[in-house]
């Protein structure tokens, strides 16, 4: 996929870089609650189906909002930090 933005990203995660200390923290990783979350997560996925299907002449939209659920796991499991 291409994204023609990621500044979106920033945004939905609200992103905060400290690089004295060389640490990244977003809103994702300081909430405990599994509801934002989610919603956080699919927000990021609804940006990279908008992305695809605006540069992609043939549109695989429904595709897409069909595997919502995995993708949306995929994403919530790759920004998952092991302590």
């Amino acid at each position: 996929m291409f994204i023609k933005n990621s500044s979106c990203f920033s945004q939905l995660l609200q992103i905060q870089v400290d690089s004295r200390v060389a640490t990244a923290r977003s809103v994702y990783h300081i909430t405990k609650d599994k509801e934002a979350k989610r919603t956080i997560a699919v927000a990021c996925m609804l940006e990279l189906i908008k992305s695809e299907v605006a540069n992609s002449e043939i549109s695989n939209l429904e595709y897409f909002i069909e595997k919502l659920p995995h993708f949306t796991d995929v994403i919530q499991k790759s920004l998952e930090v092991n302590k």
